[in-house]
């Protein structure tokens, strides 16, 4: 993507790297670039989930979400997504480098989450995939403390009839299709 220039590498997945990235002619903005490793570009299967995860990002607007800024394809037909960059670490990190959390905090990035989930639930949009590593914790400007942030939402699933759509507010079709018996999850954090 000719608009911005990737810095570094953030982080790396079974299906995608992370990287951080600023826009070429705004130096102050800062982007997160997911893009699917190009083994996988020609998986029907995985282009159409990395596809619903830019649709899901799309659909979500709570501030205890990461925000989609753009997406598309390279010029080799590598997909991408542009999301905000979070300046923060992850919930798990910080339990393992700070110990247990105040009663207060953990109040107040249970609330955070929680936030972000019904708005994703009230969307039809299942995570799949929460757990501490999903979860930033942002010192955001005018805040006291830190903001719980959900990412990653590449297994999400878009709920209701099978043969109804969900449709975002441009009117893109999201279909979420999974075989009734594939599990799709961190297995430490999946609900029973």
């Amino acid at each position: 993507a000719g608009r911005y220039r990737v810095e570094r590498l953030l982080g790396r997945g079974g299906f995608a790297e992370v990287y951080l990235a600023r826009h070429v002619e705004i130096s102050s903005l800062k982007v997160a670039i997911k893009v699917l490793h190009p083994v996988h570009r020609e998986r029907a299967v995985i282009l159409r989930r990395f596809r619903r995860e830019a649709g899901v990002l799309g659909l979500l607007r709570n501030r205890h979400t990461v925000r989609l800024i753009d997406f598309g394809s390279t010029e080799d037909e590598t997909p991408y997504l542009v999301m905000e960059y979070v300046e923060g670490a992850p919930l798990d990190r910080v339990i393992r480098q700070q110990g247990p959390m105040r009663d207060s905090d953990v109040a107040r990035v249970a609330i955070g989450t929680l936030k972000a989930l019904a708005e994703a639930h009230d969307l039809g949009v299942v995570h799949r995939d929460l757990k501490p590593g999903n979860i930033f914790l942002v010192n955001e400007p005018g805040e006291t403390h830190p903001v719980a942030r959900v990412l990653d939402f590449g297994i999400a699933k878009v709920m209701g009839d099978p043969d109804t759509d969900v449709r975002s507010a441009a009117g893109s079709v999201l279909v979420a299709k999974t075989r009734t018996d594939a599990v799709f999850c961190t297995p430490m954090y999946a609900a029973p």
